[in-house]
């Protein structure tokens, strides 16, 4: 009998240190046969609030250009610590219905602590075309084409990548996405030139223009007047204007439209950086003195006639149209009251509350954390300052320009809003504006 149980015993020894073996060899093999788990090593990126059909918040960028959805229960992937760091993602990998993936993420872990992102961070170029006579700034993440009278700024093709692999499709010269695409057109160097006709309306009356689509608008550096025409909400943009010149500016989207709203913010910012100092080598037509003369006459004519608008009761209010395509909405049930902001913005209640604010609160394209937000809404108290009076969807907004810094104001029921970004932003402003409600 005590020979069996000693044969049991070494028996029973045997298998267990046997599964104990095999388990310590192949437990990677077994986890990733059963629960389809993967690694992959990137960037994360956030998606920034935007809402997509497979919940995922962030994406991968891998070394290769392509990219990975990103969506977890179990890890924490704003995390500041992971901010420009290439880290290995753990997780299961599930394919989209439109073709796309996305991984379940179990683990991060940091790989490379030392990454510098600097290097990727795009600059600013100035750029000077003697046929259009202008100069301006672009960002080196797009690229100039040039024609006789026209010059074309595009996003880089590699630059774009993200949308192909999102898609499943591959990335190929037969297969490269549409880009966001902005166009200068110098539309003829004539004073007699017709701005109406090239813009398909009768004249440049405000019935016409609200019957045609255009709203007026300050663009360039020197805030030159611009009658601006919004198409498929945003996803095409035109600025008609004339300075001596008559000039068209568009922005198209292109297909890249998870990013429409990023892309209209750096046409933006092409747009105000927008010059005019070679004017003069265009075809020897325009010296810098006559040119300086004209703004001066004209900056004086445009104060004239603002004056007299605000001493005219019957004055007209400039509509704008409101839409939140691309934005998301906030609520406070503290304050009661709503707004839109892009998809693409961070969110937070502001560290530091502007002089005379109840409450504040920041936005910007970037965490909160790592900069301060670029448009800041304050609730106040007063009244509303003299400005430009605009209607934006329901909203009466007033607008007050100081400098580069735009301030609208609109009061929605008995609460006074007041909202502040750099002039660029304008647009986004604008219909952060306009979408404000009170309950």
């Amino acid at each position: 009998m005590r020979k069996y149980i000693v044969f049991g015993v070494l028996g029973l020894t045997f298998l267990m240190g046997g599964c104990q073996s095999n388990s310590s060899l192949n437990s990677d093999t077994v986890r990733n046969s059963v629960f389809r788990q993967e690694k992959r090593i990137g960037v994360i990126q956030s998606l920034g609030g935007a809402a997509v059909s497979n919940k995922a918040t962030h994406l991968l960028k891998m070394d290769d250009g392509k990219t990975l959805y990103l969506r977890t229960s179990d890890v924490d992937l704003a995390n500041v610590k992971y901010a420009g760091k290439k880290v290995e993602v753990v997780g299961e990998i599930t394919r989209t219905t439109d073709g796309g993936q996305v991984m379940q993420v179990k683990n991060v872990d940091i790989v490379d602590t030392n990454t510098d992102m600097s290097s990727n961070q795009p600059q600013w170029i100035e750029y000077a075309s003697n046929n259009l006579g202008i100069t301006l700034k672009y960002r080196d993440d797009f690229q100039i084409r040039e024609a006789d009278n026209k010059v074309s700024i595009t996003a880089k093709p590699e630059e774009q990548t993200m949308l192909s692999m999102e898609n499943g499709q591959e990335d190929s010269e037969n297969s490269a996405p549409e880009v966001a695409e902005i166009d200068i057109q110098l539309l003829s160097d004539s004073a007699d030139f017709n701005l109406a006709d090239a813009m398909g309306i009768a004249d440049l009356n405000n019935q016409s223009l609200l019957e045609g689509g255009f709203v007026k608008s300050k663009i360039t550096k020197l805030s030159l007047d611009a009658y601006k025409k919004s198409i498929n909400n945003g996803e095409q943009l035109e600025f008609y204007f004339s300075n001596n010149f008559s000039y068209k500016i568009t922005f198209k989207a292109g297909s890249d439209m998870d990013n429409i709203v990023k892309n209209q913010n750096i046409f933006y910012d092409i747009l105000a950086s927008l010059d005019f100092d070679t004017l003069e080598a265009h075809d020897g037509n325009l010296d810098t003195e006559i040119f300086e003369s004209h703004i001066l006459e004209q900056d004086q004519a445009d104060a004239e006639k603002v004056s007299n608008e605000k001493e005219d009761d019957d004055k007209q209010i400039t509509e704008l149209p409101l839409s939140t395509d691309g934005y998301t909405e906030f609520k406070s049930e503290s304050q009661k009251f709503s707004i839109h902001y892009p998809k693409n913005y961070y969110f937070a209640p502001a560290t530091t509350t502007n002089a005379g604010a109840i409450r504040s609160y920041d936005f910007g394209n970037k965490p909160l954390e790592e900069q301060p937000g670029d448009v800041k809404l304050d609730i106040i108290s007063g009244t509303i300052p003299t400005g430009k009076d605009y209607k934006i969807g329901e909203n009466q907004v007033v607008l007050v320009e100081k400098g580069d810094l735009n301030e609208y104001y609109v009061k929605v029921d008995s609460k006074l809003f007041r909202l502040t970004g750099p002039s660029p932003k304008q647009a986004i402003l604008q219909q952060m504006t306009g979408s404000l409600t009170a309950y």
